[in-house]
């Protein structure tokens, strides 16, 4: 996406229900998520932070840094970590990915990727910043990915939620954009392994095989 289209209304509507909603789903994907995560660990893409209080409770886990370049999302994300903040060092950047240098233990990206206008620099730009050794986790969208059919299963326990029904329906116009890149898992295999990293694991378990979970390592 482009620096406009991360500061326009939508985006800012979709940053505050980016953070008060939160379905079972999302909750099993961050848990399997901060499994790999140890050290010093960036959240690549990190939106409104919400890994933040699962990574707190990981003594593995020594601190964290978000990077996200929506102003929206970052003010969120700094809500999160103030509330948190007693719990270890907790950062968040509002910058681009491929602006950002560092040495991390460890990387984290989920639903980024399909909004990156250049996803092998970026990419390289998170290969660079990690020491070796480390782990990345990579999640996003497939082609196969059903917004109706997952909206409709998390209507279920959210139904009563005040922001459930803006959350559903700026989440079917972002699943509707043209521009997104919308990866097979084949794409993404050989595009990280391009970059240096190295398949630890990968697979289509959640979201109703609706995206793509890998495991890297550099």
């Amino acid at each position: 996406m482009t620096d406009s289209e991360y500061e326009n209304a939508t985006w800012r509507e979709y940053a505050r229900c980016h953070l008060s909603v939160l379905t079972s789903m999302q909750w099993a994907l961050f848990k399997e998520a901060a499994v790999w995560l140890t050290g010093d660990v960036v959240d690549c893409g990190c939106g409104t932070a919400k890994l933040v209080p699962v990574l707190v409770e990981k003594d593995a886990v020594t601190s964290y840094s978000g990077i996200d370049c929506s102003p929206d999302m970052v003010d969120m994300a700094q809500r999160v970590i103030s509330k948190w903040a007693s719990k270890k060092p907790l950062d968040i950047i509002l910058d681009k990915i491929e602006n950002v240098s560092g040495a991390f233990n460890s990387a984290v990206s989920i639903h980024s990727y399909y909004t990156w206008v250049n996803t092998e620099q970026v990419l390289a730009s998170i290969y660079r910043m990690l020491c070796a050794d480390s782990y990345f986790v990579l999640v996003t969208p497939n082609p196969e990915l059903d917004m109706a059919r997952l909206l409709k299963e998390s209507e279920k326990e959210l139904f009563g939620h005040p922001d459930f029904a803006v959350f559903t329906n700026l989440n079917i116009l972002l699943s509707e954009n043209l521009s997104a890149k919308w990866a097979t898992m084949d794409h993404l295999v050989e595009e990280t392994r391009r970059i240096g990293f190295k398949v630890a694991e990968c697979h289509q378990r959640h979201y109703l095989g609706g995206v793509n979970f890998l495991v890297l390592r550099k």
